[in-house]
């Protein structure tokens, strides 16, 4: 086997997305709090979507380590090779990522990755009587709200009452 690593891996990645409005709003929130309708429904109202720039820098790769060859003989000789490579192309290789991902990793991802998603992911699930939801049961109390919730506002003169007035005026 032959192990190798990144040291102080840096990414920036900008996406576009277009999405269509009036499936969005159609939306329900069930449809979005339901863990299996939550992507298809999401990537329903996808028009379009692309990463325009994915730029990856890499400030050091660390010295690969070979083991687990036929032979010492045989793990020695690829050790050298390897060490060999690795010297004679890292700061190639180092400079050429970047380029790399933003060129041929980002095709991937749109060509491959995303267009596969809003392909195949098209169509949202449409509401259906959910089986987990608890049945009401009528509660044994009784309801303490007012038969009319919102009372209408209407502006209220109250006057003010005096102990020499035997009759103060009610309001509305």
């Amino acid at each position: 086997t032959v192990t190798a690593g990144v040291e102080d891996v840096g990414a920036t990645l900008s996406a576009f997305l277009a999405v269509d409005q009036d499936k969005l709003e159609a939306l329900s929130v069930w449809q979005l709090l339901e863990v299996d309708r939550f992507m298809p429904c999401l990537l329903s109202t996808i028009v379009n979507a692309e990463v325009s720039g994915l730029n990856l820098t890499v400030m050091n790769f660390r010295p690969p380590v070979t083991d687990g060859f036929i032979s010492q003989g045989i793990d020695r000789i690829v050790t050298d090779l390897v060490d060999s490579l690795f010297i004679m192309y890292e700061t190639s290789i180092v400079k050429a990522l970047p380029n790399f991902f933003q060129t041929t990793v980002r095709d991937i991802i749109n060509d491959d990755v995303i267009q596969s998603l809003i392909v195949n992911a098209t169509v949202c699930p449409n509401k259906a009587k959910r089986t987990n939801a608890p049945t009401p049961v009528p509660s044994p109390f009784p309801s303490v709200m007012p038969s009319d919730p919102l009372p209408s506002v209407s502006p209220t003169v109250i006057s003010s009452v005096t102990p020499s007035d035997p009759s103060p005026s009610s309001s509305p």
